[in-house]
């Protein structure tokens, strides 16, 4: 559905929790519009339980490992829906699920290595090889290198440009905390400020 200014649609998702993950998106900034996600449909399980789902599924990761990714890929999330997530986290123990299964995948690596010592395998070839040795000068080489293009004035005026740049966006930053800040304030003085309603 669309009109001049807004666009709906209906999204059938295969899992119901991959519904909730989207909802927790609602109110996000995408493409410079603000989203609104609300299931169609009130939940159909009557649990608050998550089902059962394969180990792989985005919908069985952190909602802030989620959260995560999207502002990885350029998105903004108001800090809001980042809370949301972490809420659905909490709630469910999926952080603690997910270092459950590393710990097991690190004591299976370990075994795996003290079975097969893959680990003394890879020293001794770095030893004869000096590998280790190698990347470090190459390493070394790059720093000196970046350090010295710094030096140069046309290295002064892009780390002078890059400074600048840093600043700007740490000034929108406190300045869009300072604002939601402001609106805090006034939404709680004016909540303070209204009369109660007489009970009936």
């Amino acid at each position: 559905f669309r009109d001049e200014d807004h666009q709906t649609a209906l999204i059938n998702f295969e899992r119901e929790s991959a519904a909730k993950t989207a909802a927790l998106l609602s109110n996000a900034l995408i493409d410079d519009s603000h989203i609104v996600a609300a299931p169609y449909f009130e939940s159909t399980t009557g649990s608050d339980e998550p089902e059962k789902e394969p180990e792989n599924a985005q919908e069985t990761k952190p909602k802030s490992r989620i959260a995560a990714e999207i502002l990885a890929n350029g998105y903004l999330l108001q800090d809001h829906i980042v809370a949301k997530g972490l809420e659905y986290d909490s709630k469910y123990h999926l952080s603690t699920r997910l270092t459950g299964y590393l710990q097991t995948l690190q004591a299976n690596m370990k075994n795996f290595d003290e079975k097969y010592r893959i680990w003394d395998k890879a020293m001794e070839y770095n030893e004869k090889y000096k590998i280790q040795e190698k990347v470090n000068n190459v390493a070394h080489n790059a720093q000196n290198r970046a350090v010295n293009a710094l030096q140069t004035p046309t290295g002064q005026k892009v780390h002078d440009f890059a400074q600048q740049t840093l600043a700007q966006i740490a000034a929108v930053h406190y300045d869009a905390k300072k604002i939601q800040s402001e609106k805090l304030i006034h939404q709680a003085t004016a909540n303070a400020a209204a009369p109660a309603e007489p009970a009936a």
